[in-house]
C-alpha cells in the first residue's frame, strides 16, 4: 500500500509542478507590458518637466521683469525645452509595452500642446520684453495643458510602477513556490527510489535468508560456498548439523514450539561462526557451517563446542523438560586433496561437491553410530 500511495504522492506533485508552471507562464505573458520597463526614471523625468512648467508659470505670471533678459525670449527658451521633454516622452511611449501609457486621446493631448507651442513662438518676438495680448494667451493655454500633461503622466507612471512593484512581489512568490515544488518533487522521486531500494534489499534479503532463523538459506549457501574454496590450496572444513529426533518435539510439543528450537540452534551457530564462515540453514532441522582457512582438529573442537552446547540447552515451555542433541559430520578440503600435477586454481564447484558427499557421509555415520556425536571424513 505505501508503494501506490507515494508513487500518487510524486505523481500529484510532479502535476503540480507542471500547472503552476502553466499558470506561470500564463501569468508572465499578461504582465509582461509590465515588467522591465524604468518607471522609476521616467516619473523622474516628469518631475523636472513639472519644475519647468512651473518656471514657465512663474515667468508668464510675475510682475517684475528683467529688463536685460528679454521676456519673450526666457519663455521660448523654457517652453523649447518642454517641447524637446514632450517629443522625447512620445517616442518614449510608443516603445512602452503598457497600453495605459500609449492611450490615443493622451498621445493627441501631447500632440495638441505641442501645436500650441508652434503657434505660441511664431506669436513671440524673443526681443520683447513684454507680450502681446495673443502671444500672452497662447502661452497661457500652452501653460496649462503642460501642467495637465504632466501631472497626468505622473499619476500614470506612478500607478504602473506600483502595478509593476505588486507584479515583482507576485513573480517573487511564484518563484518561491515553483522551486519549492521541484524541491518537493526531487526529494519525493529521491524518497520513492530509497523505498524502492530498501524494497529491493528487503526482497533480495528474503530470497537469500532463511525466514525463522535468519541465517543464508539452502540457495544462498549453495552458490556461496564454492566461493569460498578458492583457491584451492587452503584448508576448508565443512561442518554439516543434523538435530537428533527433531520431529518428536513438532509431533510433542507442535511446531511453534520447534521453531523456538530452531531459532535458538540458529543463534547459538551463529555465535560459534566467525565474520569469514559461512552458515545455513539447508532445510527442517540441517544446518551446514562453512570455515575456510580451517583445518580438521580445529573443525571439531567447533563442533563439539557446538555439541555440548546443544545437549544443555534448555528448550523453551512447554518442552522444558525435553533433551535435544546434534549429530555432526565434519569434512576437510585441503592442500592434501589437490594432486601436484593440477592446477592451484582447480574447479571449485567439483572440490564443493566433494567436500560435501564426505561431509554428508560423516554426518550418516554419526547418526548410524548412536547420535550426538562427531564424525570426520
Amino acid at each position: 500500500m505505501a508503494r501506490p500511495l507515494s508513487a500518487m504522492l510524486i505523481a500529484l506533485l510532479v502535476a503540480l509542478s507542471a500547472l503552476f508552471a502553466v499558470l506561470l507562464a500564463w501569468y508572465l505573458t499578461q504582465a509582461r507590458q509590465y515588467i522591465g520597463a524604468d518607471y522609476t526614471g521616467l516619473i523622474l523625468d516628469v518631475v523636472r518637466a513639472n519644475e519647468e512648467t512651473y518656471r514657465l508659470r512663474r515667468l508668464l505670471y510675475a510682475e517684475a521683469r528683467e529688463e536685460a533678459f528679454p521676456l519673450g525670449e526666457r519663455l521660448v527658451n523654457t517652453a523649447t525645452m518642454l517641447q524637446q521633454r514632450l517629443s522625447l516622452y512620445l517616442q518614449t511611449l510608443d516603445r512602452m509595452p503598457l497600453d495605459s501609457l500609449r492611450d490615443a486621446a493622451f498621445a493627441g493631448e501631447i500632440q495638441e500642446a505641442l501645436g500650441h507651442h508652434e503657434r505660441m513662438t511664431q506669436l513671440i518676438d524673443t526681443s520683447d520684453t513684454a507680450l502681446s495680448p495673443a502671444a500672452l494667451e497662447a502661452a497661457k493655454t500652452l501653460e496649462q495643458q503642460l501642467a495637465w500633461i504632466f501631472s497626468e503622466m505622473n499619476d500614470r507612471l506612478q500607478s504602473a510602477s506600483a502595478v509593476q512593484q505588486r507584479i515583482n512581489e507576485g513573480l517573487a512568490l511564484a518563484v518561491v513556490v515553483l522551486v519549492g515544488l521541484v524541491l518537493a518533487t526531487a526529494l519525493g522521486l529521491l524518497a520513492a527510489l530509497l523505498h524502492l531500494q530498501h524494497q529491493s534489499e528487503t526482497l533480495r534479503g528474503l530470497a537469500i535468508t532463511d525466514s525463522l532463523t535468519q541465517l543464508s538459506n539452502r540457495h544462498q549457501w549453495l552458490e556461496q560456498a564454492p566461493l569460498l574454496l578458492e583457491p584451492a590450496n587452503m584448508p576448508v572444513a565443512l561442518v554439516l548439523l543434523d538435530l537428533d529426533h527433531f520431529k518428536s518435539i513438532n509431533d510433542g510439543y507442535g511446531h511453534p514450539t520447534g521453531d523456538q528450537v530452531l531459532e535458538a540452534f540458529g543463534r547459538l551457530l551463529k555465535s560459534v561462526a566467525r565474520r569469514s564462515d559461512l552458515v545455513a540453514r539447508l532445510g527442517g532441522e540441517e544446518f551446514a557451517l562453512l570455515m575456510p582457512h580451517t583445518a580438521g582438529v580445529d573443525a571439531a573442537r567447533v563442533g563439539e563446542r557446538i555439541r555440548r552446547h546443544t545437549q544443555d540447552f534448555t528448550l523453551p515451555a512447554p518442552a522444558e523438560h525435553h533433551s535435544l542433541t546434534v549429530s555432526i559430520g565434519i569434512a576437510v578440503a585441503d592442500t592434501a586433496a589437490v594432486d601436484a600435477d593440477r592446477d592451484a586454481n582447480d574447479d571449485s564447484e567439483e572440490r564443493f561437491s566433494t567436500l560435501y558427499r564426505s561431509a554428508d557421509k560423516a554426518l550418516y555415520r554419526a547418526k548410524e553410530g548412536g547420535r550426538n556425536r562427531i564424525e570426520l571424513a
